[in-house]
């Protein structure tokens, strides 16, 4: 599990010693402001940077999986979604699934914000008829799948489903119940039944909603953040995937 702090901007020297005295309220043990000048040659040391090399006013995100891994925020939501969707598909693999497929819906749309105090702040934003209709739409070209497997005879399911519950725990998702139940669904050792068939729900965009909330403090004039990353905290979709495993 990652213990690293989740956001990590870097400025320009002077803004990253001085910019507590300056915020009207605490960044909070998630964030931490870096010198661009001073601290980012040792912080490359002991963690991998994804995406554009850090400047100014740079944000990255810690992964959500991988250990000191940080993911530069311009990446988007896409990349995140893309990192889950091959979660469920490396579970349906080690599983011993015949095929996977999913469906996508769109639970709710909210902006994020933060108030004077630094406290974090929901609107919901409504989305009704052709305008949700071609946001779904949008989600379901990309996360919408349809994958068949074959096993081998060197296919060992009680070694896969080990190394399974070792991810889940490395991974810290055990707030992936259905994912967790299908795991055990396929585990024959304590029921003698097998699972043949089973649909997972899943929030797709959990853990990449959670960082843009984790981040929403940098969302002010001290920390000059972009344009860009301003607009994601402006629309912070909830995205339920149906996943059918069939094994």
């Amino acid at each position: 599990m990652n213990i690293n702090p989740q956001i990590v901007i870097f400025q320009e020297d002077e803004k990253a010693q001085n910019y507590r005295y300056k915020l009207k309220y605490p960044a909070g043990p998630n964030i931490q402001v870096k010198s661009l000048e001073y601290d980012l040659d040792e912080f490359i040391k002991t963690n991998k940077l994804i995406g554009n090399r850090p400047d100014h006013n740079t944000i990255y995100f810690l992964h959500p999986y991988k250990n000191n891994v940080y993911l530069n925020e311009s990446l988007g939501e896409n990349y995140f979604l893309d990192e889950k969707l091959e979660l469920y598909k490396r579970a349906a693999a080690l599983l011993g699934a015949k095929s996977i497929s999913t469906k996508v819906s769109l639970k709710e749309s909210r902006s994020i914000n933060t108030d004077i105090n630094g406290e974090i702040k929901y609107n919901l934003i409504s989305f009704e008829g052709s305008a949700k209709s071609e946001k779904e739409n949008n989600y379901k070209n990309s996360l919408e799948i349809y994958e068949e497997f074959e096993t081998q005879v060197n296919y060992d399911k009680e070694k896969n489903i080990d190394e399974l519950r070792f991810l889940i725990d490395n991974y810290n998702i055990h707030h992936e119940i259905g994912l967790i139940s299908l795991i055990d669904g396929r585990d024959s050792s304590q029921s003698g039944t097998l699972l043949t068939k089973r649909t997972v729900k899943s929030e797709i965009t959990f853990e990449y909603s959670n960082l843009l909330e984790a981040s929403a403090k940098l969302n002010s004039p001290v920390f000059s953040v972009t344009g860009s990353y301003k607009r994601k905290l402006e629309e912070v979709n909830t995205l339920i995937v149906d996943i059918e495993f069939t094994f």
